[in-house]
This record gives structure tokens, sequence and C-alpha cells, in this order.
């Protein structure tokens, strides 16, 4: 295998064995435990509010070591295609 991504929506346990495996480590945001909220609770947060949760779970995500963070789902092809992109260029995960 020349190259894996893991993405996830919990915390600390399941990036270290991203870090220990080597693999592209990936948090998803919205909905995440670690964002602790429900989606309904997320989505009945103002504008403001919804951006200062995403941001603080980005980094919580980041702080971890999430080599990404995306807010969902939908962003995972694209940023699947930035990886690929640096893969190619010799570069791993968790190079920090």
């Amino acid at each position: 295998i020349e190259a894996v991504t893991g993405v996830q929506t919990c915390a600390l346990p399941i990036f270290k064995e991203g870090i220990n495996a080597g693999v592209w480590s990936v948090g998803v945001v919205i909905g995440s435990s670690q964002m602790g909220l429900s989606y309904e609770e997320f989505n009945n947060l103002n504008y403001d509010d919804k951006n200062e949760v995403i941001r603080n779970t980005e980094e919580k995500f980041i702080k971890i070591g999430a080599d990404f963070t995306i807010k969902t789902m939908e962003e995972l092809p694209k940023l699947i295609e930035k990886i690929n992109s640096l893969i190619s260029e010799g570069k791993r995960p968790n190079a920090k």
C-alpha cells in the first residue's frame, strides 16, 4: 500500500493510531464528537457562533495530530486530490 488516509470524527486515540501507522489523518468537524454538539444543536447556532465552533474544533483536531480538517465529507474529494499531489511531491503525513 502506497498511501492511506484516515478520516475521523472522534478524538485522540484514533489520531494517535493514524500517526503510528503513518497515514494521513483528517478530522471531519461538523457532527464530530470533538465538536461536542449534535447536528441539530449546531444548526440552531447563529452564523458567528457556528464559525467559532468550527474554528475551535479544527484547532483541537490539529493539536491532537490531524494533518488536515474538513467541515463536511463533501470536502473530502478535493482534499484527497491535494493529498495525492503532496504524495507525488514525496511528502509524508505528520511531517510537521
